[in-house]
């Protein structure tokens, strides 16, 4: 009788034991999902992606009528970035904004239709360029 009473307790208590740690595994998986939420929640909404600008200024002599960029891995233009704009020569600006990190390839073409392309152009990080005189000759013999 006392072994049989021995082992019910006995089972009784790992019995208990084996509820009590399932509810309390159960329960501590349960708040790391919601704290693993909260985080995750307050990561995206405190870091969003950042997204860069690139700022041209025209120091040259010449005219710059349409502006192409790309992704460095797409082999096709995106559209004109100028639209009826035409970015003046002796100081005229123009930004490029909300670009996400990357390598991207950039076309800038004159009224005269030629045209200056520079690959892989990284961009992580705000930028100002200076466009010169000397530098576009260089880039397509202007």
């Amino acid at each position: 009788m006392k072994k049989s009473s021995l082992f019910l307790m006995f089972a009784t208590l790992v019995f208990v034991f084996a509820v009590g740690s399932a509810s309390a595994k159960s329960l501590n998986f349960a708040s790391s999902i919601s704290e693993t939420n909260v985080f995750e929640t307050n990561f995206e909404a405190n870091n969003p992606q950042k997204r860069y600008w690139l700022k041209i200024t025209n120091n040259s002599r010449y005219d710059i009528y349409q502006l192409f960029v790309s992704s460095a891995e797409n082999e096709a233009w995106g559209p004109d970035q100028f639209g009826d704009f035409v970015l003046e020569a002796g100081g005229g600006s123009f930004t490029l904004t909300d670009l996400v990190p990357g390598d991207y390839d950039i076309k800038f073409v004159d009224e005269d239709g030629d045209a200056c392309i520079l690959e892989d152009i990284s961009i992580f990080q705000n930028k100002n360029w200076a466009l010169t005189t000397s530098w576009l000759t260089k880039c397509q013999g202007y």
